[in-house]
Protein backbone atom coordinates (compact mmCIF):
# COMPACT_ATOMS: atom_id res chain seq x y z
CA UNK A 1 0.00 0.00 0.00
CA UNK A 2 1.41 3.37 -0.90
CA UNK A 3 0.78 7.09 -1.18
CA UNK A 4 2.68 9.97 -2.86
CA UNK A 5 6.26 9.31 -3.87
CA UNK A 6 6.13 5.66 -4.83
CA UNK A 7 6.37 4.75 -8.51
CA UNK A 8 3.93 2.11 -9.75
CA UNK A 9 4.82 0.60 -13.11
CA UNK A 10 3.10 -2.81 -13.05
CA UNK A 11 -0.56 -3.65 -13.43
CA UNK A 12 -2.18 -2.52 -10.20
CA UNK A 13 -5.53 -2.40 -8.44
CA UNK A 14 -6.33 1.19 -7.50
CA UNK A 15 -8.57 2.89 -4.95
CA UNK A 16 -8.88 6.35 -3.44
CA UNK A 17 -9.00 5.16 0.14
CA UNK A 18 -7.43 2.18 1.86
CA UNK A 19 -10.72 0.63 3.02
CA UNK A 20 -12.05 0.18 -0.51
CA UNK A 21 -8.85 -1.24 -1.98
CA UNK A 22 -9.84 -4.90 -1.74
CA UNK A 23 -13.14 -4.29 -3.54
CA UNK A 24 -11.99 -1.84 -6.21
CA UNK A 25 -12.62 -2.63 -9.87
CA UNK A 26 -10.09 -0.02 -11.09
CA UNK A 27 -6.99 -1.52 -12.61
CA UNK A 28 -4.29 0.02 -14.82
CA UNK A 29 -0.57 0.47 -15.32
CA UNK A 30 0.03 3.48 -13.10
CA UNK A 31 2.99 5.81 -13.09
CA UNK A 32 4.00 7.85 -10.06
CA UNK A 33 0.87 9.59 -8.71
CA UNK A 34 0.47 13.33 -8.52
CA UNK A 35 1.84 15.02 -5.41
CA UNK A 36 -1.62 16.47 -4.76
CA UNK A 37 -3.49 13.23 -4.16
CA UNK A 38 -3.06 9.84 -2.57
CA UNK A 39 -3.68 6.64 -4.52
CA UNK A 40 -3.64 3.31 -2.72
CA UNK A 41 -2.71 0.26 -4.76
CA UNK A 42 -1.76 -3.36 -4.69
CA UNK A 43 0.20 -5.04 -7.44
CA UNK A 44 -1.60 -7.71 -9.43
CA UNK A 45 -0.12 -11.20 -9.42
CA UNK A 46 -0.67 -14.06 -11.81
CA UNK A 47 -2.73 -16.69 -10.04
CA UNK A 48 -5.06 -19.60 -10.57
CA UNK A 49 -8.83 -19.19 -10.33
CA UNK A 50 -11.70 -21.49 -9.41
CA UNK A 51 -15.32 -21.71 -10.54
CA UNK A 52 -17.45 -24.07 -8.44
CA UNK A 53 -21.05 -24.90 -9.35
CA UNK A 54 -23.71 -27.62 -9.22
CA UNK A 55 -24.43 -29.56 -12.38
CA UNK A 56 -27.91 -28.89 -13.84
CA UNK A 57 -29.66 -32.26 -13.62
CA UNK A 58 -33.10 -33.69 -13.04
CA UNK A 59 -34.36 -33.47 -9.47
CA UNK A 60 -35.51 -37.08 -9.79
CA UNK A 61 -35.36 -37.92 -6.07
CA UNK A 62 -37.98 -35.34 -5.08
CA UNK A 63 -41.65 -36.28 -5.58
CA UNK A 64 -42.36 -32.83 -7.03
CA UNK A 65 -38.99 -32.33 -8.68
CA UNK A 66 -39.29 -34.95 -11.41
CA UNK A 67 -42.79 -34.07 -12.71
CA UNK A 68 -42.00 -30.35 -12.57
CA UNK A 69 -38.86 -30.99 -14.67
CA UNK A 70 -36.75 -29.16 -12.10
CA UNK A 71 -33.11 -29.22 -13.22
CA UNK A 72 -31.48 -28.29 -9.92
CA UNK A 73 -30.88 -30.26 -6.74
CA UNK A 74 -29.75 -27.22 -4.74
CA UNK A 75 -33.26 -26.71 -3.34
CA UNK A 76 -33.92 -29.69 -1.08
CA UNK A 77 -37.40 -30.22 0.39
CA UNK A 78 -37.51 -32.77 3.19
CA UNK A 79 -41.31 -33.04 2.98
CA UNK A 80 -41.26 -34.48 -0.54
CA UNK A 81 -37.91 -36.22 -0.62
CA UNK A 82 -38.03 -39.85 -1.77
CA UNK A 83 -35.16 -40.72 0.54
CA UNK A 84 -33.08 -39.46 3.45
CA UNK A 85 -30.36 -38.20 1.07
CA UNK A 86 -30.34 -35.89 -1.94
CA UNK A 87 -27.37 -36.61 -4.25
CA UNK A 88 -25.80 -33.37 -5.52
CA UNK A 89 -23.22 -33.48 -8.30
CA UNK A 90 -20.88 -30.51 -8.62
CA UNK A 91 -18.04 -29.40 -10.88
CA UNK A 92 -14.93 -27.40 -10.01
CA UNK A 93 -13.28 -25.61 -12.93
CA UNK A 94 -9.72 -24.93 -11.78
CA UNK A 95 -8.03 -22.49 -14.18
CA UNK A 96 -4.22 -22.55 -14.20
CA UNK A 97 -3.67 -20.78 -17.52
CA UNK A 98 -2.12 -17.74 -15.75
CA UNK A 99 0.50 -19.89 -13.97
CA UNK A 100 1.18 -22.35 -16.77
CA UNK A 101 4.96 -22.25 -16.43
CA UNK A 102 4.96 -22.57 -12.64
CA UNK A 103 2.40 -25.38 -12.82
CA UNK A 104 4.84 -27.57 -14.76
CA UNK A 105 6.51 -28.44 -11.45
CA UNK A 106 3.25 -29.66 -9.90
CA UNK A 107 2.94 -33.30 -8.89
CA UNK A 108 -0.37 -33.15 -6.99
CA UNK A 109 -3.60 -31.21 -6.81
CA UNK A 110 -4.58 -30.58 -3.19
CA UNK A 111 -8.30 -30.12 -2.50
CA UNK A 112 -9.90 -28.90 0.74
CA UNK A 113 -13.63 -28.81 1.39
CA UNK A 114 -15.68 -27.51 4.32
CA UNK A 115 -19.35 -26.96 5.13
CA UNK A 116 -21.01 -23.97 6.79
CA UNK A 117 -24.57 -23.39 8.01
CA UNK A 118 -26.30 -20.03 7.68
CA UNK A 119 -26.95 -18.69 11.17
CA UNK A 120 -29.08 -15.72 12.22
CA UNK A 121 -27.84 -13.67 15.18
CA UNK A 122 -30.64 -12.07 17.25
CA UNK A 123 -30.12 -8.82 19.18
CA UNK A 124 -32.96 -7.86 21.53
CA UNK A 125 -35.43 -9.85 19.49
CA UNK A 126 -34.27 -8.50 16.12
CA UNK A 127 -32.09 -10.40 13.68
CA UNK A 128 -29.35 -7.91 12.90
CA UNK A 129 -26.60 -10.14 11.53
CA UNK A 130 -26.44 -13.22 9.36
CA UNK A 131 -23.32 -15.30 8.88
CA UNK A 132 -22.22 -18.75 7.79
CA UNK A 133 -20.81 -20.70 10.72
CA UNK A 134 -18.61 -23.80 10.42
CA UNK A 135 -20.40 -27.06 11.16
CA UNK A 136 -18.74 -29.26 13.74
CA UNK A 137 -19.30 -32.53 11.86
CA UNK A 138 -19.82 -32.81 8.11
CA UNK A 139 -21.25 -36.32 8.56
CA UNK A 140 -24.16 -34.83 10.51
CA UNK A 141 -25.36 -33.14 7.33
CA UNK A 142 -24.16 -35.48 4.56
CA UNK A 143 -24.35 -39.21 3.93
CA UNK A 144 -23.40 -41.72 1.24
CA UNK A 145 -25.15 -43.23 -1.77
CA UNK A 146 -24.09 -46.09 -4.03
CA UNK A 147 -23.09 -45.38 -7.63
CA UNK A 148 -23.05 -47.56 -10.71
CA UNK A 149 -19.52 -48.79 -11.42
CA UNK A 150 -19.78 -47.96 -15.14
CA UNK A 151 -21.92 -44.83 -15.41
CA UNK A 152 -21.15 -43.44 -11.91
CA UNK A 153 -24.79 -42.45 -11.63
CA UNK A 154 -26.61 -42.94 -8.31
CA UNK A 155 -28.15 -46.41 -8.11
CA UNK A 156 -31.93 -46.36 -7.57
CA UNK A 157 -33.89 -49.21 -6.02
CA UNK A 158 -37.12 -50.65 -7.48
CA UNK A 159 -39.10 -47.68 -6.15
CA UNK A 160 -36.69 -45.22 -7.78
CA UNK A 161 -35.07 -44.17 -4.51
CA UNK A 162 -31.26 -43.93 -4.27
CA UNK A 163 -29.58 -46.89 -2.59
CA UNK A 164 -27.76 -45.60 0.50
CA UNK A 165 -24.79 -46.78 2.54
CA UNK A 166 -26.05 -46.46 6.10
CA UNK A 167 -23.57 -45.08 8.59
CA UNK A 168 -21.18 -43.79 5.92
CA UNK A 169 -20.35 -40.35 4.57
CA UNK A 170 -18.33 -39.95 1.42
CA UNK A 171 -17.51 -37.87 -1.63
CA UNK A 172 -17.35 -39.11 -5.21
CA UNK A 173 -14.34 -37.60 -7.00
CA UNK A 174 -13.46 -37.74 -10.70
CA UNK A 175 -10.70 -35.86 -12.51
CA UNK A 176 -9.73 -37.17 -15.94
CA UNK A 177 -8.79 -40.83 -15.47
CA UNK A 178 -8.67 -40.43 -11.70
CA UNK A 179 -11.76 -41.67 -9.87
CA UNK A 180 -12.21 -42.29 -6.19
CA UNK A 181 -14.66 -42.52 -3.31
CA UNK A 182 -13.27 -40.41 -0.46
CA UNK A 183 -14.64 -41.26 2.99
CA UNK A 184 -15.46 -38.39 5.34
CA UNK A 185 -14.19 -39.12 8.88
CA UNK A 186 -16.62 -38.80 11.76
CA UNK A 187 -16.70 -35.37 13.42
CA UNK A 188 -14.64 -33.79 10.62
CA UNK A 189 -15.03 -30.02 10.14
CA UNK A 190 -12.99 -30.05 6.93
CA UNK A 191 -11.90 -32.66 4.44
CA UNK A 192 -8.67 -32.60 2.41
CA UNK A 193 -7.41 -34.99 -0.22
CA UNK A 194 -4.85 -35.04 -3.04
CA UNK A 195 -5.14 -35.99 -6.70
CA UNK A 196 -1.78 -37.24 -8.09
CA UNK A 197 -0.86 -35.85 -11.50
CA UNK A 198 0.17 -39.22 -12.90
CA UNK A 199 -3.19 -40.73 -11.92
CA UNK A 200 -5.16 -38.25 -14.03
CA UNK A 201 -3.74 -38.99 -17.49
CA UNK A 202 -0.62 -40.17 -19.28
CA UNK A 203 0.42 -36.54 -19.86
CA UNK A 204 -0.51 -35.40 -16.37
CA UNK A 205 -3.36 -33.06 -15.54
CA UNK A 206 -5.91 -32.82 -18.35
CA UNK A 207 -6.43 -29.16 -19.24
CA UNK A 208 -9.26 -28.25 -21.61
CA UNK A 209 -9.24 -25.54 -24.28
CA UNK A 210 -10.19 -22.90 -21.69
CA UNK A 211 -7.28 -23.71 -19.41
CA UNK A 212 -9.43 -25.61 -16.90
CA UNK A 213 -8.74 -28.73 -14.92
CA UNK A 214 -12.26 -30.12 -14.34
CA UNK A 215 -12.96 -31.98 -11.10
CA UNK A 216 -16.33 -33.63 -10.45
CA UNK A 217 -17.38 -33.80 -6.79
CA UNK A 218 -20.52 -35.60 -5.63
CA UNK A 219 -21.97 -35.31 -2.13
CA UNK A 220 -25.29 -36.39 -0.61
CA UNK A 221 -27.16 -33.88 1.57
CA UNK A 222 -29.25 -35.35 4.39
CA UNK A 223 -32.96 -34.65 4.15
CA UNK A 224 -36.30 -36.38 4.81
CA UNK A 225 -38.56 -36.62 7.84
CA UNK A 226 -35.75 -37.16 10.36
CA UNK A 227 -33.70 -34.13 9.32
CA UNK A 228 -34.76 -30.86 10.95
CA UNK A 229 -31.81 -28.45 10.65
CA UNK A 230 -33.34 -26.41 7.85
CA UNK A 231 -31.09 -23.64 6.55
CA UNK A 232 -28.92 -22.50 3.70
CA UNK A 233 -25.63 -24.39 3.55
CA UNK A 234 -22.41 -23.13 2.03
CA UNK A 235 -19.93 -25.61 0.55
CA UNK A 236 -16.45 -24.05 0.53
CA UNK A 237 -13.85 -25.44 -1.86
CA UNK A 238 -10.18 -24.52 -2.20
CA UNK A 239 -7.42 -25.91 -4.41
CA UNK A 240 -3.68 -25.56 -4.79
CA UNK A 241 -0.89 -27.35 -6.64
CA UNK A 242 1.96 -29.08 -4.82
CA UNK A 243 5.40 -29.89 -6.20
CA UNK A 244 7.42 -33.02 -5.49
CA UNK A 245 8.43 -31.66 -2.07
CA UNK A 246 4.79 -30.98 -1.11
CA UNK A 247 5.46 -27.25 -1.39
CA UNK A 248 2.80 -24.94 -2.79
CA UNK A 249 3.27 -23.91 -6.40
CA UNK A 250 3.30 -20.10 -6.43
CA UNK A 251 0.01 -18.50 -7.35
CA UNK A 252 -1.85 -21.83 -7.44
CA UNK A 253 -4.23 -21.22 -4.53
CA UNK A 254 -7.86 -20.50 -5.46
CA UNK A 255 -11.22 -20.88 -3.73
CA UNK A 256 -14.94 -20.62 -4.43
CA UNK A 257 -18.22 -21.85 -2.93
CA UNK A 258 -21.79 -22.83 -3.70
CA UNK A 259 -24.94 -22.64 -1.57
CA UNK A 260 -27.81 -25.10 -1.29
CA UNK A 261 -31.06 -24.77 0.65
CA UNK A 262 -32.35 -27.54 2.90
CA UNK A 263 -35.97 -26.94 3.91
CA UNK A 264 -39.34 -28.60 4.43
CA UNK A 265 -41.75 -26.87 2.07
CA UNK A 266 -45.46 -27.68 1.78
CA UNK A 267 -46.45 -27.45 -1.87
CA UNK A 268 -50.04 -28.61 -1.39
CA UNK A 269 -51.52 -25.13 -1.88
CA UNK A 270 -49.90 -24.75 -5.32
CA UNK A 271 -51.99 -25.40 -8.43
CA UNK A 272 -51.21 -25.83 -12.10
CA UNK A 273 -52.45 -22.29 -12.72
Amino acid sequence: MSDTGVSVRAASTLAYDAASLAFSSMSESAEEPSATKHIFYRQSMDSASLNYFAEPESDCFDLDGAPSENLSRLGISGKYSMNEYMPVNTTAQYNISNIESAAESAEKLSVTLSLQKKTDTPTEGTYTAVNYADVTSIDKYWGAVKRDAQTHEVEPDEAGKPVTDAGKTDLYIKCGNYENIVPVPSNAKTLSFEIPKDAVGTAGFIIDENGYININIGFSAKTGENFTEYANYRVNLSMRLLDGSNTDVGGSYADDYLIYTNAKVNHDFLTGN
